[in-house]
């Protein structure tokens, strides 16, 4: 596969809180992919009744979870905190799905920046409209999918308190991130991490002067 194009398959469920809790927390337990496997298709610790199901969710997340840093599946697997948690879980998704990345920083971020808290739909859609000239795979989708990948995205940020909607009104809210979050992702190196969770450029001088590598 094209490195370089946008996986778009995650037009299901979102960031499944309750499901990657379950599978980062069995993987902890082994660190062996095949027995955590074995245990959502087998024993069902997702409690999906199709076995179809059970393996689709699995593989989904284990993919997300392959692009964790090894303290946010401790996180990921504990949940010691929701507002963590959830943030967390975003982080690794949209470390994970390209398109979503994107869609915060260029979009959710950039509006924020200029103190401008509500998303239109022309902002996704001029968003769509702009990365299709460079990931024609946004062209090759159908109006139905284009459709539920814009649904899991909105679903993404309003999981994570980012987004409230009020009728046809998306308000966008900044996420409160934790000292101890800021900490861990200042000495991970890398600023997208921190932009992904909307912190300002000045901030993110300031944590990677103190913190970073």
């Amino acid at each position: 596969m094209d490195e370089n194009k946008y996986k778009l398959s995650f037009t299901f469920g979102g960031l499944l809180l309750p499901e990657t809790k379950i599978i980062a927390g069995e993987y902890l337990k082994t660190s062996n992919w095949d027995e955590v496997r074995i245990k959502a298709l087998e024993e069902n610790i997702l409690q999906k009744t199709r076995k179809s199901s059970r393996y689709r969710y699995f593989r989904e997340i284990r993919d997300r979870l392959n692009n964790a840093y090894a303290w946010e599946l401790e996180i990921l697997g504990n949940e010691i905190d929701q507002n963590i948690y959830s943030l967390v879980n975003l982080t690794v998704v949209s470390r994970y799905y390209r398109f979503v990345r994107d869609f915060i920083i260029e979009v959710i971020r950039y509006k924020t920046e200029g103190n401008d808290f509500t998303l239109t739909d022309y902002d996704y859609e001029a968003f769509l409209e702009a990365k299709s000239q460079y990931h024609p795979e946004i062209l090759d989708l159908s109006e139905s999918t284009r459709n539920k990948i814009r649904q899991v995205v909105i679903r993404m940020l309003k999981e994570t308190g980012i987004l409230t909607v009020r009728g046809r009104e998306k308000i966008i809210t900044k996420p409160f991130i934790p000292d101890v979050l800021a900490k861990r992702y200042a000495e991970a190196g890398t600023a997208e991490n921190m932009m992904i969770l909307l912190l300002p450029d000045r901030e993110i001088g300031i944590l990677r002067g103190k913190y970073g590598k």
